[in-house]
């Protein structure tokens, strides 16, 4: 059974969070999903009632990797950590750079922290499905904005990198879980 409840009060929602729980009978199958893992846990431990065997306790990533586990691996994919999908994207910079693919990056390319920063727009361009070939249609876009053309081509390396290293960054592990 699906029910929506829609409140500004935590007090609201935690009290229909409650009455729902409780309506299980002790020992039910339950996926509770909270904002943090002490979230949950703590409500949890004031809601149980007499048993809360068979309740499973997620954040929404932990229930999204657990989601996406048995795809990534019939893929042959490994889960990257932020710090991995991090270095690759620092790879794909340094290969570009190296065949001087990036004109409007070059002199920042190799500073502290320009990794983290690229990685962090990669994910969000994968995020909102963004691919290389959508970056560099629009010449006007390219004219107007020159950051776009190096963007393309770091996107299109960071997804060649993944694809090679069989890794899934958190774009590709969230596909997997639907």
């Amino acid at each position: 059974m699906i029910r929506l409840l829609i409140s500004a009060k935590s007090e609201q929602r935690l009290r229909a969070a409650s009455q729902f729980v409780l309506a299980y009978p002790p020992g039910s199958e339950l996926t509770l999903i909270g904002p943090s893992r002490d979230a949950i846990d703590d409500f949890a431990r004031t809601n149980s009632g007499p048993a809360t065997f068979g309740w499973h306790r997620f954040t929404l990533p932990q229930l999204a990797k657990r989601l996406a586990a048995a795809e990534l691996a019939s893929r042959g994919l490994a889960r990257a950590t932020a710090v991995g999908a991090e270095a690759v994207a620092a790879r794909a910079a340094f290969l570009l750079q190296k065949e001087k693919r990036l004109p409007y990056f070059a002199p920042v390319a190799e500073s502290p922290g320009f990794a983290r920063a690229l990685a962090s727009t990669l994910q969000e361009l994968r995020m909102a499905r963004i691919t290389p070939a959508e970056l560099h249609t629009d010449i006007m876009k390219v004219r107007e904005y020159p950051a776009l053309e190096d963007l393309s081509w770091l996107l299109e390396r960071f997804e060649e990198q993944c694809r090679t290293s069989g890794i899934a960054d958190w774009p590709a592990v969230l596909e997997a879980a639907q």
